[in-house]
């Protein structure tokens, strides 16, 4: 037997994992002398878990600001949509209204996302402020207002950016991490056979994952033996089975 866990296997099940073999291996005096890799890899698991929670949470703050700040610029753009279609006589086709928004209303323009939402809020606070000096000043407040909006939305959106972009050494990390538990586990399998000759019960009762036991489980007996009354954490990669057993 030997199994591989997936990159869809979230940190907590993983470093749980490692706990169990740790559990198994020193079980028994022939195996304790494999348990401390698993120590090391378990140690190296929980802090990479610790810096993808870190990193997820400055993703989940910097969505926070940008839905807040694109709230703001919403209701700032509404404002001179409004002010503009009574200015035009609530005539579309006639400015200022025609102008600012007669390629993108107000409307679509709040469905977009923040990154071309700032682009629309930048042509109009440039169009606008040229309208508003040429006749039109009633203008000027909602786009002194627009223009504050679309800036702090232009800078929540580059601070999102930076905060999903440093999610990528994370999941490098978890990935590296995996790799190496699979390569443990096998040369493992191998130590284990080595001190117990042709006893497979033996490397399955170590390495072989609660959850994959569980559902091979043949009674409820069995299943509430193999399977710890723990709920699993997903990380952003998901929570999925996680592994697969290959033939040795």
């Amino acid at each position: 037997m030997s199994y591989n866990f997936k990159g869809n296997v979230s940190y907590g099940r993983v470093r749980r994992y490692a706990t169990q073999v740790i559990g198994g291996l020193e079980a028994r005096p022939q195996t304790q002398g494999l348990a401390p890799p698993f120590r090391k890899i378990r140690d190296a698991i929980t802090a990479a878990r610790t810096e993808r929670e870190a990193a997820d949470d400055l993703v989940l703050i910097a969505t926070a600001r940008l839905r807040v700040e694109d709230s703001d610029w919403d209701l700032a753009l509404g404002k001179v949509s409004a002010r503009a279609y009574e200015l035009a006589g609530k005539v579309a086709q006639n400015d200022p209204y025609a102008t600012l928004f007669g390629k993108v209303d107000a409307r679509r323009a709040k469905s977009l996302g923040s990154a071309k939402a700032v682009a629309v809020g930048q042509t109009v606070v440039r169009d606008g402020r040229r309208l508003a000096d040429d006749g039109a000043p009633e203008l000027s407040q909602p786009l002194e207002d627009l223009g504050s909006a679309t800036a702090r939305l232009l800078d929540a959106r580059a601070r999102f950016d930076e905060a999903d972009d440093a999610l990528f050494a994370p999941r490098r990390a978890k990935k590296k991490l995996l790799a190496e538990l699979n390569q443990l586990i096998a040369i493992t399998e191998a130590g284990i056979l080595g001190a117990f000759p042709g006893r497979s019960d033996i490397v399955g009762a170590i390495l072989l994952p609660w959850f994959e036991r569980r559902r091979s489980a043949k009674s409820v007996d069995d299943a509430d033996l193999d399977a710890p009354d723990i709920d699993d954490e997903s990380d952003d990669d998901g929570d999925a089975p996680g592994g697969e057993v290959t033939p040795s």
